[in-house]
Formats: structure tokens, sequence, C-alpha cells
């Protein structure tokens, strides 16, 4: 599953984020959106967490509807372009849960509330027997969710 989020006039007050996620081309599953600005912090990272939260959502919402081809899922891997999504949750999160989500500065892990839900989702998905892999592309092969995003 591709993902990608974006943010127009990232770093200013007049930031925009939206995000892209896709399970391939004209996918019923696809899904595009902007980030409500009440809820979600209107910066790229965000954006692109949100994509993988929602994509595993949407696995997960398929699952427990007991749609025949995800029950027989055991691997979904969540494709993106963006370091810090991959390394946020296959490298720096468990350090965070052992240090209360403070990172290697001493400051509150940015996105943290983010992670935990990404980390979580992932725990149950893997109850149900389904390993969640996180693979990072260079931006040209994750077009696809870029254009959607």
């Amino acid at each position: 599953i591709h993902v990608d989020g974006a943010c127009v006039n990232n770093g200013s007050s007049t930031a925009r984020a939206s995000a892209g996620v896709c399970f391939g081309e004209n996918s019923q599953y696809n899904w595009a959106g902007v980030l409500d600005s009440n809820k979600h912090p209107q910066t790229n990272q965000s954006a692109e967490l949100f994509a993988a939260l929602r994509a595993l959502r949407i696995v997960k919402l398929h699952r427990v509807a007991g749609h025949k081809v995800w029950r027989k899922a055991r691997k979904v891997i969540i494709i993106t372009d963006s370091a810090y999504v991959v390394n946020g949750t296959t490298k720096w999160i468990n350090g965070w849960k052992n240090n209360g989500f403070i990172n290697s500065k001493g400051a509150s892990v940015v996105n943290a509330r983010k992670f935990k839900q990404l980390d979580a989702l992932i725990s149950e998905l893997e109850l149900e027997g389904v390993e969640v892999l996180f693979w990072r592309v260079d931006r040209q092969y994750n077009q696809d969710a870029d254009r959607l995003a």
C-alpha cells in the first residue's frame, strides 16, 4: 500500500496538509483527503503519518467487516518515501515508549499521538496474525500516492 503526505506552505501559518493512500490503480480502497486543521498539525510529517494510519485503518475496517480478501491477508506493506515514518515506526518507537515519548534531546516526541496510534494499530493487526512492514522508497516510486496527496 503506497502512502504519502503533502503540505502546501509547510512551516507557515497558511500551511494546508493532505494525504493519499493508494492500494493500486483505480482501486476502490484508494483514499485522498485534506487534514482537518482543528485536529491535525498542518505539516508534511503529520500528513505522512496520517496517510500511514489511514491505510492501516482501511485494512482493519475491512478485516473487521469480514471481507474475504482482507481476512486472508497475512502481511501488509506500507510503502512510503518518508524516512521519518519508516524510522519512527521501526527504529525509534521502542525507545520512545521506554522513555515516555521523550526523544534523545529530552523533548517531547513531535507527533507522539500519531506514532502511538500507529503502534497500537500495528499491534492489533499483529495479534490477528497480520505482519505489518514499512518500506521506504525513492519519491519517484511513490508517484501514485503522491498524486492522491
